[in-house]
């Protein structure tokens, strides 16, 4: 619905071929969302009370949550949202936990390590989490499976193409198994935008990649979660082995910095790649399979549940409980309150990009928030001369509309 708008609304089971679809209105579908959820949320289990990745009160609650914001109906979103907040037994991770707790890192870092994602493993924040870790049913080795979980292959930089300024093979093949120094199996089909690298933490690309300036102090950029800089490591360049790529700079890396590029931590899990997939046990290298991020993915967790919150009280006038649901999160990040007179639906996107990018499906996120046309012009350099106001929504597929041959299924204006 958030893509397309109205969509035909089916409630019944369908057991015989049918054509003639006619598309409901988006209130319509709306209404239907909140009736759904609200029976869900009386009926489902809570989240402590079931396995982990299994649908849960607190789900139904923050689709609830959302659901009343776009309706504006902004009391009953606070109370939906409520519901998880306080009455879910669940808290933000504000200590080290997990798998990796004992070596280097925060805790932001942490809950993107492997097995640290389900209760079961001690995190209270987790909402609904996809099981998706090495050894379960849905899982795999390769990065092929699915594109779920192949944010590694994806969105970290080729570093292996990395050269040294004197044209030799700075970086080891791959050589990324134990380390946060190239990003796993990475091919750089996904580069960050300089919106979530820079503008979103206040720094200037041109300046700022180690994040010099002793006023962010905000973890969730820091050199465990946003990696900015590499260090070649190849012994066959001895003359530049264990130095800094951003004070040597390569030449093919100057000319192609779509190769290689910060990338943010929790599309990989350093030091914790399945051992099928070590090539080189010496050398730490990866086989070419490698690839996939072989963790659990959160569906929800409660800091977009906080988030949801906080647009309910701004859409209401409260600038101060909203303020303070977006400082609950940024406390634990280390990062400096918000002011109330700092809160608008740009400030909560922003925030919404730091602490959740790669984990929500963010087109969603503008388009419920009547936002995506706006911010692609401005954040969006390779598509901002293209957008029009029509793309909004997506057309309705010409195929769906041939194939129903009895009814009516409007195309969306523009299309």
């Amino acid at each position: 619905m958030h893509l397309f708008g109205g969509v035909p609304l089916i409630i019944d089971e369908v057991t015989s071929p049918k054509s003639d679809f006619t598309r409901a209105s988006r209130d319509e579908v709306l209404r239907q969302i909140i009736q759904d959820a609200t029976d869900a949320a009386a009926s489902l289990p809570n989240v402590g009370a079931v396995k982990d990745g299994k649908l849960n009160k607190a789900v139904a609650n923050h689709l609830l949550a959302e659901t009343y914001i776009v309706i504006k109906e902004y009391d009953k979103a606070i109370a939906a949202a409520t519901e998880v907040i306080q009455n879910s037994n669940l808290r933000l991770m504000t200590e080290r936990f997990g798998s990796l707790r004992t070596q280097p890192g925060d805790v932001y870092y942490d809950l993107f390590r492997v097995e640290n994602q389900n209760r079961a493993a001690g995190n209270m924040e987790s909402i609904w989490v996809i099981q998706y870790e090495l050894d379960v049913i849905g899982g795999g080795l390769t990065s092929s499976g699915s594109a779920l979980n192949n944010l590694e292959r994806s969105v970290a930089p080729a570093v292996f193409s990395i050269s040294d300024p004197s044209g030799r093979g700075a970086m080891l093949d791959n050589a990324s198994a134990s380390t946060l120094n190239g990003g796993g199996r990475g091919v750089s089909f996904v580069r960050p935008s300089d919106y979530y690298l820079y503008d979103v933490w206040g720094l200037d690309p041109k300046k700022d990649n180690r994040v010099l300036d002793p006023a962010v102090t905000d973890i969730r950029t820091s050199p465990f979660n946003i990696v900015r800089d590499f260090i070649y490591n190849n012994p066959a360049s001895p003359q530049y082995f264990g130095k800094s790529l951003l004070d040597f700079p390569a030449p093919n890396w100057l000319s192609a910095g779509w190769r290689w590029y910060p990338y943010p931590s929790k599309v990989t899990t350093p030091g914790q790649h399945p051992a099928g997939l070590i090539a080189d046990a010496t050398k730490l290298t990866l086989r070419n399979t490698a690839g996939a991020t072989f963790r659990d993915m959160y569906m929800i967790r409660l800091p977009e549940t906080l988030f949801l919150r906080a647009e309910a009280y701004l859409l209401k006038g409260d600038l101060v409980n909203a303020a303070a649901d977006l400082n609950a999160v940024r406390a634990r990040a280390k990062a400096a309150p918000v002011l109330p007179s700092e809160v608008t639906l740009d400030y909560i996107l922003d925030e919404r990009a730091r602490e959740l990018m790669f984990e929500e499906d963010r087109r969603l996120t503008l388009s419920r928030m009547g936002k995506l046309v706006e911010r692609v012009r401005k954040y969006n350099p390779l598509n901002s001369g293209n957008i029009s106001d029509h793309h909004a929504l997506f057309p309705i597929p010409f195929s769906e509309i041939e194939a129903n041959k009895d009814g009516n299924l409007e195309q969306n204006p523009g299309y």
